[in-house]
Protein backbone atom coordinates (compact mmCIF):
# COMPACT_ATOMS: atom_id res chain seq x y z
CA UNK A 1 0.00 0.00 0.00
CA UNK A 2 1.03 3.05 -0.90
CA UNK A 3 2.75 5.08 2.06
CA UNK A 4 0.86 8.45 3.68
CA UNK A 5 2.22 11.93 2.80
CA UNK A 6 2.12 14.99 4.92
CA UNK A 7 -2.21 13.82 5.56
CA UNK A 8 -2.99 14.73 2.25
CA UNK A 9 -5.21 11.91 1.30
CA UNK A 10 -6.87 8.46 2.98
CA UNK A 11 -8.31 5.49 1.31
CA UNK A 12 -11.51 3.35 2.28
CA UNK A 13 -12.62 0.34 1.02
CA UNK A 14 -15.57 1.08 -0.97
CA UNK A 15 -17.56 -2.31 0.07
CA UNK A 16 -17.16 -1.50 3.65
CA UNK A 17 -18.35 1.88 2.91
CA UNK A 18 -21.49 1.05 1.54
CA UNK A 19 -22.50 -0.92 4.72
CA UNK A 20 -21.63 2.29 6.91
CA UNK A 21 -23.64 4.38 4.75
CA UNK A 22 -26.39 1.68 5.79
CA UNK A 23 -26.10 3.39 9.41
CA UNK A 24 -27.20 6.74 8.55
CA UNK A 25 -25.75 9.94 7.68
CA UNK A 26 -24.11 10.16 11.34
CA UNK A 27 -21.98 7.04 11.07
CA UNK A 28 -21.40 7.58 7.56
CA UNK A 29 -19.84 11.12 8.80
CA UNK A 30 -17.92 10.23 11.42
CA UNK A 31 -16.06 6.96 9.51
CA UNK A 32 -15.30 9.28 6.60
CA UNK A 33 -13.33 11.61 9.76
CA UNK A 34 -11.88 8.82 11.51
CA UNK A 35 -10.24 7.04 8.53
CA UNK A 36 -8.85 10.87 7.09
CA UNK A 37 -6.98 10.96 10.88
CA UNK A 38 -5.48 7.17 10.34
CA UNK A 39 -2.12 7.01 9.79
CA UNK A 40 0.53 5.21 7.03
CA UNK A 41 -1.46 2.10 7.29
CA UNK A 42 -4.42 4.04 6.47
CA UNK A 43 -5.99 1.91 9.24
CA UNK A 44 -5.16 2.91 12.77
CA UNK A 45 -6.83 6.48 14.02
CA UNK A 46 -6.29 8.34 17.39
CA UNK A 47 -8.97 10.55 16.09
CA UNK A 48 -12.46 10.60 17.80
CA UNK A 49 -15.92 12.18 18.57
CA UNK A 50 -13.91 15.81 19.40
CA UNK A 51 -12.29 15.43 15.61
CA UNK A 52 -15.84 14.40 14.34
CA UNK A 53 -17.14 17.26 16.18
CA UNK A 54 -14.39 19.59 15.02
CA UNK A 55 -14.64 18.81 11.49
CA UNK A 56 -17.82 18.01 10.72
CA UNK A 57 -19.82 20.15 13.14
CA UNK A 58 -21.48 17.17 14.60
CA UNK A 59 -22.21 17.34 18.30
CA UNK A 60 -19.62 15.40 20.62
CA UNK A 61 -22.38 13.35 21.86
CA UNK A 62 -24.04 12.47 18.59
CA UNK A 63 -20.79 11.72 17.18
CA UNK A 64 -19.62 9.49 20.38
CA UNK A 65 -22.63 7.89 19.41
CA UNK A 66 -21.78 7.45 16.10
CA UNK A 67 -18.66 5.83 16.16
CA UNK A 68 -20.54 3.39 19.18
CA UNK A 69 -22.92 1.96 16.37
CA UNK A 70 -19.68 1.56 14.05
CA UNK A 71 -18.38 -0.10 16.81
CA UNK A 72 -21.23 -2.27 17.53
CA UNK A 73 -21.29 -2.97 13.88
CA UNK A 74 -17.91 -4.40 13.67
CA UNK A 75 -16.59 -1.14 11.44
CA UNK A 76 -14.09 -0.23 14.02
CA UNK A 77 -12.31 -1.67 16.68
CA UNK A 78 -11.44 0.17 19.65
CA UNK A 79 -7.67 0.08 21.49
CA UNK A 80 -5.37 1.96 22.85
CA UNK A 81 -6.38 3.76 26.56
CA UNK A 82 -9.65 4.86 27.80
CA UNK A 83 -7.93 8.62 28.23
CA UNK A 84 -6.64 8.12 24.82
CA UNK A 85 -8.48 5.78 22.37
CA UNK A 86 -7.41 4.61 19.18
CA UNK A 87 -9.76 3.22 16.62
CA UNK A 88 -9.15 0.64 13.73
CA UNK A 89 -11.16 0.87 10.70
CA UNK A 90 -11.71 -3.18 9.96
CA UNK A 91 -11.22 -4.22 6.36
CA UNK A 92 -13.92 -6.16 4.40
CA UNK A 93 -11.96 -9.63 4.76
CA UNK A 94 -11.79 -8.94 8.63
CA UNK A 95 -15.67 -8.06 8.95
CA UNK A 96 -16.44 -11.68 6.53
CA UNK A 97 -14.52 -13.70 9.35
CA UNK A 98 -15.39 -11.77 12.59
CA UNK A 99 -19.12 -12.91 11.99
CA UNK A 100 -20.69 -16.48 13.07
CA UNK A 101 -18.27 -18.38 10.72
CA UNK A 102 -15.05 -17.80 12.94
CA UNK A 103 -16.60 -19.43 16.31
CA UNK A 104 -14.02 -21.05 18.26
CA UNK A 105 -10.71 -18.74 19.55
CA UNK A 106 -9.01 -21.52 18.05
CA UNK A 107 -10.13 -20.55 15.09
CA UNK A 108 -9.64 -17.05 15.54
CA UNK A 109 -6.13 -17.31 16.97
CA UNK A 110 -5.08 -19.58 12.99
CA UNK A 111 -7.28 -16.59 11.44
CA UNK A 112 -5.41 -13.59 12.78
CA UNK A 113 -2.03 -15.37 12.49
CA UNK A 114 -2.59 -15.91 8.61
CA UNK A 115 -4.32 -12.43 8.80
CA UNK A 116 -1.30 -10.71 9.83
CA UNK A 117 1.28 -12.16 7.06
CA UNK A 118 2.63 -15.94 9.04
CA UNK A 119 1.57 -19.34 8.26
CA UNK A 120 -0.31 -21.84 11.40
CA UNK A 121 1.86 -24.29 13.66
CA UNK A 122 1.25 -27.84 12.82
CA UNK A 123 -1.31 -28.71 15.17
CA UNK A 124 -3.73 -25.80 13.80
CA UNK A 125 -3.00 -26.52 10.16
CA UNK A 126 -6.76 -28.61 10.67
CA UNK A 127 -8.12 -25.66 11.90
CA UNK A 128 -7.14 -23.26 8.72
CA UNK A 129 -8.34 -26.00 6.70
CA UNK A 130 -11.82 -25.80 8.21
CA UNK A 131 -11.44 -22.24 7.03
CA UNK A 132 -10.31 -22.91 3.69
CA UNK A 133 -13.97 -25.04 3.17
CA UNK A 134 -15.98 -21.57 4.33
CA UNK A 135 -13.83 -19.69 1.98
CA UNK A 136 -12.56 -17.57 4.18
CA UNK A 137 -8.43 -18.56 3.91
CA UNK A 138 -6.97 -20.15 0.33
CA UNK A 139 -4.61 -22.62 0.30
CA UNK A 140 -2.10 -22.76 -2.96
CA UNK A 141 1.08 -24.25 -3.58
CA UNK A 142 4.46 -22.10 -3.19
CA UNK A 143 7.80 -22.87 -5.57
CA UNK A 144 9.39 -20.82 -3.09
CA UNK A 145 8.70 -22.83 -0.22
CA UNK A 146 7.49 -26.42 -1.57
CA UNK A 147 4.70 -26.60 0.56
CA UNK A 148 1.19 -25.79 0.47
CA UNK A 149 0.75 -22.05 2.18
CA UNK A 150 -2.45 -20.11 3.89
CA UNK A 151 -3.71 -16.54 2.15
CA UNK A 152 -6.52 -14.72 1.80
CA UNK A 153 -8.63 -15.34 -0.79
CA UNK A 154 -8.41 -12.64 -3.96
CA UNK A 155 -12.21 -11.47 -3.59
CA UNK A 156 -11.21 -9.92 -0.41
CA UNK A 157 -8.15 -8.41 -1.08
CA UNK A 158 -7.99 -4.45 -0.78
CA UNK A 159 -6.34 -3.00 -3.44
CA UNK A 160 -8.67 -2.95 -6.37
CA UNK A 161 -11.76 -1.61 -3.82
CA UNK A 162 -10.15 1.05 -2.04
CA UNK A 163 -10.78 4.51 -3.05
CA UNK A 164 -8.47 7.48 -2.26
CA UNK A 165 -9.27 10.26 -1.57
CA UNK A 166 -7.82 13.92 -0.57
CA UNK A 167 -7.69 15.51 2.86
CA UNK A 168 -9.07 18.69 2.34
CA UNK A 169 -12.85 17.18 2.15
CA UNK A 170 -13.00 16.68 5.93
CA UNK A 171 -9.82 19.21 6.96
CA UNK A 172 -11.41 22.27 4.10
CA UNK A 173 -8.71 23.91 2.32
CA UNK A 174 -7.49 27.77 3.51
CA UNK A 175 -10.58 29.72 5.80
CA UNK A 176 -12.81 27.50 4.30
CA UNK A 177 -15.71 25.51 6.11
CA UNK A 178 -14.68 21.64 5.84
CA UNK A 179 -16.99 20.41 2.57
CA UNK A 180 -17.68 17.20 5.27
CA UNK A 181 -19.61 19.51 7.59
CA UNK A 182 -21.45 21.32 4.68
CA UNK A 183 -22.31 18.07 3.23
CA UNK A 184 -23.35 16.75 6.23
CA UNK A 185 -26.04 19.26 6.72
CA UNK A 186 -27.67 17.93 3.41
CA UNK A 187 -28.70 14.72 5.73
CA UNK A 188 -28.16 12.64 2.32
CA UNK A 189 -25.80 9.67 2.88
CA UNK A 190 -26.03 9.04 -1.54
CA UNK A 191 -25.24 12.38 -1.88
CA UNK A 192 -21.20 11.86 -0.50
CA UNK A 193 -21.60 8.50 -1.87
CA UNK A 194 -21.93 10.42 -5.28
CA UNK A 195 -18.65 12.08 -4.35
CA UNK A 196 -16.90 9.34 -3.69
CA UNK A 197 -18.10 7.52 -6.82
CA UNK A 198 -16.64 10.04 -8.69
CA UNK A 199 -13.35 9.85 -7.10
CA UNK A 200 -13.50 6.32 -7.43
CA UNK A 201 -14.08 6.88 -11.29
CA UNK A 202 -12.25 10.12 -11.96
CA UNK A 203 -8.95 9.85 -14.61
CA UNK A 204 -7.42 13.19 -15.46
CA UNK A 205 -5.21 11.78 -18.43
CA UNK A 206 -7.25 9.71 -20.33
CA UNK A 207 -10.64 11.25 -19.78
CA UNK A 208 -9.68 14.65 -18.53
CA UNK A 209 -11.88 14.53 -15.41
CA UNK A 210 -15.08 11.88 -14.43
CA UNK A 211 -15.35 9.82 -17.79
CA UNK A 212 -17.71 11.33 -20.17
CA UNK A 213 -19.53 7.66 -20.99
CA UNK A 214 -21.07 8.46 -17.06
CA UNK A 215 -22.30 12.14 -17.58
CA UNK A 216 -21.42 14.78 -20.03
CA UNK A 217 -22.63 18.03 -21.71
CA UNK A 218 -22.17 18.79 -25.20
CA UNK A 219 -21.55 22.36 -26.29
CA UNK A 220 -23.49 23.43 -30.00
CA UNK A 221 -20.78 23.63 -32.58
CA UNK A 222 -20.44 25.33 -36.16
CA UNK A 223 -17.94 24.66 -38.81
CA UNK A 224 -17.17 28.09 -39.69
CA UNK A 225 -14.59 28.22 -42.41
CA UNK A 226 -11.99 25.86 -44.26
CA UNK A 227 -8.45 26.54 -44.84
CA UNK A 228 -6.25 24.07 -46.31
CA UNK A 229 -6.47 20.98 -44.27
CA UNK A 230 -8.03 22.84 -41.54
CA UNK A 231 -11.30 23.55 -40.85
CA UNK A 232 -11.95 26.31 -38.03
CA UNK A 233 -14.87 25.07 -35.66
CA UNK A 234 -16.94 27.53 -33.09
CA UNK A 235 -18.28 25.87 -30.11
CA UNK A 236 -20.78 27.93 -27.75
CA UNK A 237 -19.22 28.04 -24.57
CA UNK A 238 -22.51 26.89 -22.79
CA UNK A 239 -24.39 24.05 -22.48
CA UNK A 240 -28.19 23.24 -21.96
CA UNK A 241 -27.70 20.77 -19.93
CA UNK A 242 -26.35 17.31 -18.81
CA UNK A 243 -26.92 13.58 -20.03
CA UNK A 244 -26.36 10.64 -18.00
CA UNK A 245 -25.80 7.17 -18.96
CA UNK A 246 -26.85 4.30 -17.13
CA UNK A 247 -24.14 2.51 -15.14
CA UNK A 248 -22.99 1.19 -12.01
CA UNK A 249 -22.89 5.63 -10.60
CA UNK A 250 -25.71 6.93 -11.72
CA UNK A 251 -28.36 3.29 -10.79
CA UNK A 252 -27.68 4.21 -7.10
CA UNK A 253 -29.66 7.63 -7.74
CA UNK A 254 -32.04 7.11 -10.72
CA UNK A 255 -34.25 3.66 -11.01
CA UNK A 256 -34.30 3.22 -14.60
CA UNK A 257 -36.71 0.22 -14.82
CA UNK A 258 -40.00 2.89 -13.12
CA UNK A 259 -38.78 5.58 -15.74
CA UNK A 260 -37.46 7.91 -13.16
CA UNK A 261 -36.81 11.31 -14.32
CA UNK A 262 -33.48 11.65 -12.47
CA UNK A 263 -34.17 14.24 -10.17
CA UNK A 264 -32.48 13.06 -7.19
CA UNK A 265 -29.26 12.06 -9.24
CA UNK A 266 -29.42 16.16 -10.40
CA UNK A 267 -30.19 17.58 -7.35
CA UNK A 268 -27.31 15.77 -5.64
CA UNK A 269 -25.38 16.66 -9.02
CA UNK A 270 -25.95 20.64 -8.28
CA UNK A 271 -25.52 20.80 -4.39
CA UNK A 272 -21.89 18.92 -5.04
CA UNK A 273 -21.47 22.53 -7.76
CA UNK A 274 -22.69 24.98 -5.50
CA UNK A 275 -20.73 23.89 -3.10
CA UNK A 276 -17.62 24.08 -4.91
CA UNK A 277 -16.88 20.63 -5.01
CA UNK A 278 -16.73 19.44 -8.83
CA UNK A 279 -17.03 21.75 -11.79
CA UNK A 280 -17.63 21.11 -15.42
CA UNK A 281 -14.42 21.21 -17.62
CA UNK A 282 -14.70 21.88 -21.15
CA UNK A 283 -12.55 19.28 -23.52
CA UNK A 284 -12.04 19.00 -27.71
CA UNK A 285 -13.10 15.14 -28.79
CA UNK A 286 -12.34 13.64 -32.14
CA UNK A 287 -16.05 12.81 -32.87
CA UNK A 288 -19.39 13.58 -31.22
CA UNK A 289 -19.64 9.78 -29.54
CA UNK A 290 -19.26 8.51 -26.43
CA UNK A 291 -16.20 6.59 -27.18
CA UNK A 292 -14.10 9.28 -28.96
CA UNK A 293 -10.86 10.21 -27.65
CA UNK A 294 -10.28 13.26 -25.88
CA UNK A 295 -7.63 15.85 -27.68
CA UNK A 296 -7.45 18.49 -25.48
CA UNK A 297 -9.07 20.65 -22.53
CA UNK A 298 -10.22 24.91 -23.28
CA UNK A 299 -11.08 26.71 -20.31
CA UNK A 300 -12.31 30.69 -21.08
CA UNK A 301 -10.55 33.81 -18.73
CA UNK A 302 -8.39 34.94 -17.49
CA UNK A 303 -4.55 33.22 -16.02
CA UNK A 304 -1.68 31.27 -17.08
CA UNK A 305 -3.09 27.66 -16.36
CA UNK A 306 -2.47 25.22 -19.41
CA UNK A 307 -6.41 24.82 -20.30
CA UNK A 308 -6.32 28.38 -20.36
CA UNK A 309 -3.21 28.72 -22.60
CA UNK A 310 -4.86 26.26 -25.13
CA UNK A 311 -7.70 28.21 -25.64
CA UNK A 312 -5.85 31.44 -25.95
CA UNK A 313 -3.39 29.67 -28.43
CA UNK A 314 -6.40 27.29 -30.72
CA UNK A 315 -8.08 31.28 -31.18
CA UNK A 316 -4.83 32.91 -32.01
CA UNK A 317 -3.95 29.56 -34.37
CA UNK A 318 -7.44 30.35 -36.10
CA UNK A 319 -7.06 33.89 -36.55
CA UNK A 320 -3.68 33.62 -38.15
CA UNK A 321 -4.80 31.10 -40.91
CA UNK A 322 -7.79 33.03 -41.51
CA UNK A 323 -5.88 35.97 -42.12
CA UNK A 324 -3.10 34.45 -43.62
CA UNK A 325 -5.44 33.01 -46.60
CA UNK A 326 -6.67 37.06 -47.23
CA UNK A 327 -9.66 36.73 -44.84
CA UNK A 328 -11.43 38.93 -41.84
CA UNK A 329 -10.10 37.65 -38.52
CA UNK A 330 -12.28 40.25 -36.78
CA UNK A 331 -15.11 38.08 -36.73
CA UNK A 332 -13.70 35.82 -34.48
CA UNK A 333 -12.30 38.65 -32.11
CA UNK A 334 -15.89 40.59 -31.86
CA UNK A 335 -19.24 39.92 -31.11
CA UNK A 336 -20.98 36.29 -30.88
CA UNK A 337 -16.90 35.52 -31.73
CA UNK A 338 -15.49 36.35 -28.63
CA UNK A 339 -17.80 34.52 -26.79
CA UNK A 340 -17.59 31.15 -28.17
CA UNK A 341 -14.46 28.60 -28.28
CA UNK A 342 -12.51 29.01 -31.49
CA UNK A 343 -10.34 26.11 -32.70
CA UNK A 344 -8.61 24.93 -35.80
CA UNK A 345 -9.03 21.46 -36.78
CA UNK A 346 -8.06 19.06 -38.90
CA UNK A 347 -10.31 18.25 -41.74
CA UNK A 348 -10.03 14.40 -41.37
CA UNK A 349 -11.58 14.87 -37.84
CA UNK A 350 -15.01 15.14 -39.38
CA UNK A 351 -17.28 14.98 -36.38
CA UNK A 352 -15.02 16.73 -33.75
CA UNK A 353 -16.96 18.58 -30.82
CA UNK A 354 -16.96 20.03 -27.57
CA UNK A 355 -17.93 18.12 -24.64
CA UNK A 356 -17.76 19.50 -20.57
CA UNK A 357 -16.70 16.69 -18.47
CA UNK A 358 -16.98 16.73 -14.48
CA UNK A 359 -13.92 17.83 -12.74
CA UNK A 360 -12.96 17.16 -9.11
CA UNK A 361 -12.03 20.26 -6.50
CA UNK A 362 -9.42 18.60 -4.77
CA UNK A 363 -6.94 16.01 -6.27
CA UNK A 364 -5.59 12.79 -4.78
CA UNK A 365 -1.97 13.34 -4.11
CA UNK A 366 -0.93 9.92 -4.42
CA UNK A 367 2.50 8.80 -6.49
CA UNK A 368 0.04 7.12 -9.21
CA UNK A 369 -2.10 10.28 -9.91
CA UNK A 370 1.28 12.52 -9.63
CA UNK A 371 2.62 10.30 -12.35
CA UNK A 372 -0.37 10.96 -14.68
CA UNK A 373 -1.05 14.42 -13.89
CA UNK A 374 2.11 14.85 -15.23
CA UNK A 375 1.11 12.82 -18.75
CA UNK A 376 -1.86 15.14 -18.62
CA UNK A 377 0.60 18.47 -18.83
CA UNK A 378 2.46 16.81 -21.16
CA UNK A 379 -0.22 16.53 -23.87
CA UNK A 380 -1.18 19.70 -23.31
CA UNK A 381 1.99 21.35 -23.77
CA UNK A 382 2.19 19.19 -26.86
CA UNK A 383 -0.86 20.70 -28.32
CA UNK A 384 -0.07 23.96 -27.05
CA UNK A 385 3.20 23.84 -29.30
CA UNK A 386 1.38 22.55 -31.94
CA UNK A 387 -1.48 25.87 -32.05
CA UNK A 388 1.34 27.70 -31.70
CA UNK A 389 3.65 26.53 -34.75
CA UNK A 390 0.07 26.68 -36.43
CA UNK A 391 -0.10 30.40 -36.00
CA UNK A 392 3.77 30.71 -37.07
CA UNK A 393 5.25 31.41 -33.95
CA UNK A 394 9.21 30.84 -32.56
CA UNK A 395 8.49 29.66 -28.94
CA UNK A 396 9.36 27.14 -26.10
CA UNK A 397 6.94 25.95 -23.71
CA UNK A 398 7.24 27.45 -20.42
CA UNK A 399 7.16 24.64 -17.75
CA UNK A 400 3.97 24.50 -15.40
Amino acid sequence: MARKKAGRFFAIDKRVFQQVMELGINPTVSYLVLACGTGADHKTTSWSAHAVFKKSGMSQSAAAEAIKLCREKRFLTKGGSRTRPQYKLSTYYELQARGNTVKTERQKAVYETILNGDQPINKDRSVAQSLVRQNLLLLTWSEELSCDVFGIPPQYAESEHLVWLPCELINGATDERPPIARLRRHRDPLLIQMLLDFYDMVDLRDHGGVPKSIVWKVHDREEIDKIGYMSIWAFERHSDGATVSRNDLSQKHIDFWNNDDGDKFWNRLQILEREGLVYWMPHLIEADDPDAEIMHPLQSGKGKNIEIELNRAAREAAEYLVENDGGDATTLRQGSGRSRYIVPVEKSFTDVQLVSVLRLRYQVGTEMNFGRYGEYLSDCEDWLAYYKQLAGKNFQVAAE
